[in-house]
């Protein structure tokens, strides 16, 4: 088994005299010490000569810690107390607080100096330190090079590094094992046994359970392979930076499986994309899946699926999902759905879905969703559980403090009208169905308007109201267009029960290539009522009176 040892603990169990005859701001191995050991375990020398400038690290399988070592060193530097005791072949480097031992090969010489970069294999086995058991799909990275691997069943990993830097730092996570992190040396092949501990669940840091997983949604289900679904779960708090990353498919780019894990500040995907986030540009030929934020700039050919929020404008060819907050603009060719909050506007071709509180536009030519709304919606259908906004469309349902009335009133030319409003107090959608029995011509009507209404008290109150009505004879011949104003003023009698009164100003426009037919409808052409007649136009004021069921 090879493994690194970090010398420097607090105990001596060996008795020796340390005492070093200079003090001044050396290098550790130009340090000049006197002191003298015998038979005493190379571990616990070493030990000895650490202090607050730097501990000892090394590799087991180069040097054994337990082996007994005896001598008198009177006046010498570190560097020459170690080759005293080491011997020859070994080279001393100082990285960070550890002062680390490696074999002086003409490898590791030249990868220290920077002047090489090869790549070697470490393989080995990552197992439970209780039991000794291999395990599985552990997660092996290294993060300077964005380079991992996941064991096997049996707990075997192989994993090839670059030359880069002088102690490569190998990392092994796996969930439910407390991280480990062991230095290598570099520029050869080699074999290691780790093993890890496991996290006793009180020893667990609190964490926030989410269901922003875009590992599990379709996206990500059908698109990011098993083992980067794994290496989420393993990763689960490490996350890098890098400036650029550019992949062809989310499993094959320059950050290789590790990419889930770097937020990067522009990201190029030719077909997709998978990213921890992105802080400046995303675009992808067909889609991006990215675990947390995106900020500014976000575009796919076809989908966008985003597990934090997003800042500044997002656009996709078919459909945008936020499992966090918007901020901004979504537009895309059939839907947008965001899980919590939406600050902006949502632009779809068919549907847009805010599951929180909605501040801004909704619009969609079918249909638009909230749960709160604070802002605008337009489409054929919208719905909003609660709504201080307003909401226009052929259908607005508002399922808590919101409008749903059936009318039933008369009024002059159209006769008796039944009317269905539903929307908020503030904006509400009126459907209309007219027939005037009394008129010889048997007047049909049907129309749309838009209403709104203000409570005085408990029981009385101001209903206005704006509509447009389509006229037709009992052969469905258009006679024209009547709209109307009406400002009413309402009583409620019980619970669900309303009554209302108040004065009607009414437009008539006769269909085209007709004279006006207003003696056929019963229109008053002069006296008080009448506003102004002409060949083609009338107007008038007029009564209308009628009852609300809620």
């Amino acid at each position: 088994m090879s493994t690194w040892k970090k010398i420097g603990s607090p105990w001596i169990v060996c008795l020796m005299l340390a005492l070093p005859v200079t003090v001044r701001a050396q290098m550790p191995l130009d340090r000049v010490i006197s002191f003298e050991v015998h038979q005493i375990p190379l571990a616990q020398v070493l030990d000895s000569l650490s202090g607050r400038e730097f501990r000892f690290s090394y590799n087991s399988s180069i040097i054994r810690g337990d082996s007994l070592v005896s001598g008198v060193f009177h006046g010498v530097t570190v560097r020459a107390m170690l080759d005293k005791l080491l011997g020859t072949g070994y080279a001393y480097v100082l990285h960070g607080s550890y002062l680390i031992i490696l074999r002086n090969s003409n490898d590791a010489g030249r990868n220290l100096d920077g002047q090489a970069e090869r790549s070697y294999v470490l393989s080995g086995y990552i197992v439970d330190g209780h039991t000794g058991i291999g395990i599985a799909n552990a997660t092996v990275y290294t993060r300077e090079g964005f380079q991992s691997t996941l064991t096997d069943k049996q707990g075997l990993f192989r994993l090839r590094l670059k030359i880069r830097s002088a102690v490569p730092n190998v990392t092994i996570s796996k969930e439910w094992y407390a991280d480990t992190s062991i230095l290598i040396d570099p520029g050869f092949d080699q074999g290691v046994r780790i093993p890890l501990s496991a996290v006793m669940p009180a020893e667990l840091s609190p964490v926030v359970v989410s269901s922003n997983n875009v590992e599990r949604s379709w996206l990500g289900s059908h698109f990011l392979t098993y083992r980067q679904k794994m290496q989420a779960l393993n990763l689960a708090h490490f996350f890098t930076t890098s400036d650029v990353q550019v992949s062809l498919v989310p499993w094959l780019g320059n950050h290789g499986r590790l990419s889930g894990q770097v937020t990067n500040s522009y990201s190029i995907n030719l077909i997709g994309g998978y990213n921890a986030g992105v802080n400046v540009v995303e675009v992808a030929g067909c889609f991006n899946i990215d675990k947390k934020d995106v900020r500014w700039v976000q575009a796919a050919g076809i989908v966008n699926d985003v597990g934090g929020k997003v800042e500044g404008a997002q656009m996709a060819g078919a459909m945008n999902f936020v499992l966090g907050s918007m901020r901004g603009i979504q537009v895309a060719g059939i839907s947008n759905v965001v899980k919590g909050n939406a600050s902006g506007a949502q632009i779809a071709g068919t549907i847009n879905v805010c599951r929180d509180t909605m501040r801004g536009l909704q619009l969609a030519a079918l249909e638009n969703r909230a749960r709160y709304l604070k802002g605008v919606q337009i489409g054929l259908i919208n719905v909003a559980d609660t709504s201080d906004g307003y909401s226009i469309g052929l259908l607005n349902i508002i399922r808590h403090g919101g409008v749903r009335q059936f009318s039933l009133s008369a009024t002059d030319v159209t006769g008796l009208s039944a009317e269905y409003r539903v929307g908020s107090k503030s904006l509400n959608n009126i459907l209309i169905a007219g027939y005037n029995p009394w008129n010889a011509k048997k007047v049909y009507s049907i129309g749309y308007g838009l209403g709104w209404t203000h409570a005085f008290s408990p029981r009385w109150g101001i209903y206005g109201e704006v509509s447009a009505e389509e006229l037709y004879n009992e052969h469905w011949n258009g006679f024209g267009m009547i709209d109307r104003l009406r400002p009413v003023l309402t009583c409620r009698l019980w619970k669900k029960i309303e009554l209302f009164a108040g004065p009607c100003f009414s437009f008539y426009l006769a269909a085209p290539g007709q004279l006006s037919a207003a003696q056929q409808l019963g229109i008053p052409e002069k006296g008080i009522q009448s506003l102004f007649a002409d060949r083609r136009t009338n107007g008038w004021v007029g009564v209308c009176a009628g009852i609300n069921l809620f």
